[in-house]
């Protein structure tokens, strides 16, 4: 159901454009309106749109009165005993204007006094918002989506894919967005089956930031970032999996659906550009038949956790927090990038030592930084550790800062691992050609079966210590 409310200067069953002139009204829902209610579903179940269209005017300033805005009410549907309120779409986009168009999902009770009430909400409001969407085409966000009255998960779900660019979310702790189609068994969300849909923040980005922690989910078959993502807690499933819905504070399930495609290695579930970015306090990604590709940054206070079951890769980019993991199930290439663990003023924690920890097949670090202030390093790779012209540093600023690396083969040919406190290193063959392993202050312990030096320096404060394996 559509209504529409329109600012005009000319008769009612027209719509006025600014310099354009004036529209026929009944072609409204049809050419220009971007959230059109699923009627195909039970009259007392289905949504109220309703428009309100701000004309542009002759003045400069950056408003929404004087740049034009269109203003969607959607009065959500009543909740059910759980507090969700499944709402169904034909179409869901907020249409691109100056900045200043917004979605406003009615939260308020009918007999509010201070707020325009929502006629469906006659007892109680919802906590979860689901906003499924049966387009053939991605929904664009490009402005503000609002929950008015009381704070609830907002969740928008569209198999065919999400586009947010300049997107923001207020008065909601947590947001999902998915490519997935919502489970709902006897009124109870389930879950999301993510089968196929990509979300893509554009240069605009997503702004997910409050005066409260706020939660951020991404669930699709590929993710791709162009722009800054901002929030607390970010967390991207991404690949073919059946995810749980977990209300905030409760740990998501995932079950993998499909197989792996022979391709799966070099095919890039999560890709953030040049120009993208993650910022949050806690960030976790995690893939499925395909690799993590960070170019730009992936910046969070307390910890950044990426698991592939392909590669991770950190090619030019930064990926930087007080703890680092990564997990890359055929490799982790650094080429050119850093990885960095940094904690500023923290006590230090016996029980929580390792600020980097970083496992795969092959890990790369060719012309590459590892750095950690405070806190342990350790790599295990199942085949090579390579850090051709790459840093491996620790300091010991607050607490022991080791580095220990496990592999099969270790080149560190014009490479250096540093520390402050003691290197550990378990390989085969190492490869030390003009590289530094270097302890200022502890002990070097060497295990391999064969050593190539050639001019290389391997110093410890305390010892050294080799062990030739048989």
């Amino acid at each position: 159901m559509i209504n529409l409310h329109l600012d005009v200067r000319c008769k009612s069953k027209y719509i006025c454009f600014g310099f354009i002139g004036c529209a026929y009204l009944a072609s409204i829902p049809y050419l220009y309106a971007d959230v059109i209610a699923d009627t195909t579903v039970l009259l007392g179940k289905q949504v109220k749109v309703s428009k309100y269209i701000e004309a542009k005017k002759m003045c400069k300033e950056q408003n929404a009165r004087c740049q034009g805005a269109t203003f969607t009410n959607i009065d959500i549907i009543s909740p059910d005993k759980n507090g969700l309120s499944h709402n169904k779409y034909k179409k869901f986009n907020n249409e691109r204007g100056q900045g200043y168009n917004k979605i406003t999902f009615n939260n308020v009770l009918a007999d509010s006094k201070e707020l325009t009430g929502n006629p469906f909400l006659i007892d109680k409001t919802a906590k979860v918002i689901l906003n499924e969407v049966t387009s053939k085409e991605p929904s664009q966000l490009h402005g503000s989506l609002v929950v008015a009255g009381d704070k609830a998960h907002v969740i928008i779900a569209n198999p065919s894919g999400i586009s947010c660019d300049g997107c923001s979310f207020s008065n909601t702790e947590h947001v999902t967005l998915t490519t997935g189609i919502p489970v709902v068994h006897a009124g109870t969300l389930i879950g999301y089956d993510v089968n196929r849909g990509t979300i893509h923040i554009k240069k605009g980005g997503l702004d997910h930031h409050e005066h409260f922690y706020t939660f951020l989910d991404f669930f699709a078959n590929s993710l791709k970032i162009d722009g800054e993502v901002i929030s607390d807690d970010i967390v991207s499933i991404i690949g073919q999996h059946a995810v749980s819905f977990a209300p905030v504070g409760e740990k998501i399930n995932i079950r993998t659906m499909g197989g792996f495609t022979s391709d799966y290695k070099k095919k890039v579930n999560v890709d953030v550009s040049k120009l993208g970015g993650m910022y949050a306090d806690r960030i976790f990604i995690t893939t499925r038949g395909g690799s993590v590709s960070n170019k730009g940054i992936i910046d969070a206070e307390a910890v950044v956790n990426i698991s592939s079951s392909a590669s991770v890769k950190n090619n030019g980019g930064k990926i930087t927090s007080q703890k680092v993991i990564l997990r890359g199930l055929a490799s982790i290439d650094n080429m050119g990038g850093r990885i960095k663990a940094e904690r500023q003023a923290l006590p230090y924690d016996a029980n929580n030592r390792f600020s980097i920890r970083m496992s795969g097949g092959d890990i790369l670090n060719r012309n590459g930084s590892i750095y950690a202030n405070s806190g342990h390093i350790l790599i295990q790779a199942s085949e090579l550790v390579e850090n051709v012209h790459g840093t491996i540093k620790s300091n010991m600023t607050s607490g022991a800062a080791n580095i220990k690396i496990k592999s099969k083969g270790m080149n560190n040919s014009m490479g250096g691992i540093i520390t402050s406190s003691d290197i550990d290193i378990d390989t085969g063959h190492l490869k030390n050609y003009r590289g530094k392993i270097v302890s200022f202050m502890g002990k070097v312990d060497l295990s391999y079966w064969k050593i190539t030096e050639n001019l290389g320096e391997i110093h410890g404060g305390i010892d050294v210590h080799r062990t030739v394996k048989p």
